[in-house]
């Protein structure tokens, strides 16, 4: 790590250890949030980010829930759907939900909002997300059915997950400034927007709330304020001030110091992330794309060590997918850690090994410090360097990547789609172009029996590890910083924070 990285964490956790007043606004029944911003757009459509998600999981629906305490999809502005053939699904929605401008809403906004995204007209960030529907057609004033292009497994898991719906009557009168919509929002959610702009954000409970069930339960907080602030250091400033009741993407400063903080307690999320290390295969005349200088490496990694920094009880990926996901196969042990054997394959490459691991995210910098020096070992010339989420794209995009450690959020939806679509399929994130690999992304989105799914998930990621392109490296959890009188219900949301505003509650 940089003498500027060790000197801003030293500094940070100075302030944690600092008695400081935590003048919470429970007796408000507001709390306040500190994140990383600014917030530039609300629609998680017109803004990708973490925040948006975060602000959109209470302000938006969709029109069928998840609940991750059960595994289950549940009713949400859909109260029933059925799969009328592989490519077609039938939704019957709600007629006692209102948009909080007090129109009703009906199937024309769940028309509205599928056949928007469906339309080759529509050009939006994520937009391969929805990439699959074909058409929509409208059977009643409450029902509709979603025709895919093709026989498509994650259908659901889409709807379900990245998938808001949006009021024809305000979304679709902004015709090419929709993207204005996410400034000045409305919603069927359990908070309306009170208050925008880009540094400060207040949500209010509707108070009407009742459709949600257990995928998405009635807030237990009446009012919440997002601050956004992209400096860490002045946001844990914030919070030690009294300013913030939760802290969210608390950088890893040491344990110890943070329990240090008077009042303060940290709330490891272990949600869905992991830390996923990669090798880029593509440019040949680069050191990673000898298959003996990968499977070195690899053998140098002492996984144990990597965990020591971590919060007790985060579970451990053992691949690029979770379980619990729809079409996650099983996977090969990591490799144990074998310098013997690593040095023997360095011995039969002519001349030294020199590469560059970029790091993503301050997590990912403190791991990349660990990796580097366990592959000097070998005799590896490592340098780290630590670079932002547009750096890293371009990178892969130039092909000037080496390694890369960087966060992977299981696709942020209970299913292994976005995975095998990332980094197995054809495309911008393909480090190999292995036509192997292909083959069996394009055999998993077609396949609509789940064991299939995993049967072929298992053979992808035996073959990713016969040739050590990828790793899951280390447990990524939300570190959330709050004080004493607040608890979170860290339930391991499909969000990158592992929770939502909706699992926050007063002690």
């Amino acid at each position: 790590m940089t003498g500027r990285g060790v000197r801003t964490i030293l500094g940070i956790a100075l302030l944690l250890s600092t008695a400081y007043p935590l003048a919470a606004q429970k007796s408000n029944d507001t709390v306040r949030i500190g994140m990383a911003g600014p917030l530039a757009n609300l629609s998680s459509y017109h803004d990708s980010g973490a925040a948006s998600a975060f602000v959109g999981h209470g302000l938006f629906d969709t029109a069928i829930g998840y609940d991750e305490r059960s595994g289950r999809y549940q009713p949400l502005l859909a109260k029933s759907w059925r799969r009328i053939d592989e490519r077609t699904l039938e939704l019957e929605i709600r007629d006692d939900v209102k948009w909080h401008d007090g129109t009703n809403l009906d199937a024309d906004d769940v028309f509205y909002t599928y056949d928007w995204l469906g339309s080759p007209d529509t050009r939006l960030h994520l937009q391969h997300q929805w990439d699959w529907i074909d058409h929509v057609e409208k059977l009643g004033r409450y029902k509709l059915r979603l025709f895919a292009k093709q026989a498509i497994p994650y259908d659901i898991a889409r709807l379900a997950s990245v998938t808001p719906i949006v009021p024809e009557h305000k979304h679709g009168l902004l015709l090419a400034e929709r993207y204005y919509f996410g400034r000045n929002p409305i919603g069927t959610g359990p908070y309306r927007l009170a208050k925008f702009d880009q540094g400060d954000v207040l949500l209010t409970h509707t108070g009407a709330y009742r459709h949600g069930g257990e995928a998405k339960p009635v807030p237990r907080i009446a009012q919440v304020r997002l601050h956004a602030n992209w400096k860490f250091e002045d946001r844990v400033a914030e919070f030690k001030n009294g300013a913030l009741d939760l802290l969210l993407n608390a950088e890893p400063v040491p344990a110890d110091s943070l329990a240090r903080a008077r009042g303060a307690q940290i709330t490891a999320a272990a949600g869905n992330g992991m830390l996923v290390l990669a090798y880029d295969t593509r440019a040949k005349g680069r050191p990673l794309a000898d298959g003996r200088i990968r499977r070195a490496l690899d053998l140098a990694i002492e996984h144990t060590e990597l965990l020591r920094s971590l919060p007790e009880g985060v579970r451990v990926p053992m691949a690029l997918c979770w379980p619990e996901q729809a079409g996650c196969g099983a996977t090969p042990a990591l490799p144990a850690s074998d310098l013997a054997a690593a040095r023997a394959l360095l011995a039969q490459v002519q001349g030294p090994v020199a590469l560059t691991l970029a790091a993503v995210g301050a997590q990912a910098a403190m791991q990349a410090e660990i990796v580097a020096r366990q592959w000097r070992q070998l005799g590896v010339t490592v340098k780290v360097e630590n670079v932002l989420y547009e750096e890293f794209y371009i990178r892969v995009r130039d092909r000037s990547l080496d390694a890369g450690l960087f966060p992977w959020h299981a696709g942020v939806m209970p299913d292994v789609a976005d995975m095998m679509q990332t980094f197995f399929a054809p495309g911008i994130w393909d480090l190999h172009e292995d036509p192997a690999l292909h083959g069996f992304a394009a055999a998993s989105d077609g396949a609509m029996d789940d064991t299939a799914r995993r049967r072929i998930a298992g053979q992808a990621f035996a073959h990713v590890a016969a040739n050590n392109y990828f790793s899951p490296l280390a447990p990524l959890p939300s570190l959330a910083l709050h004080g004493a009188d607040l608890s979170i219900d860290a339930r391991g949301r499909y969000d990158v924070h592992g929770f939502t505003i909706l699992d926050l509650a007063w002690k």
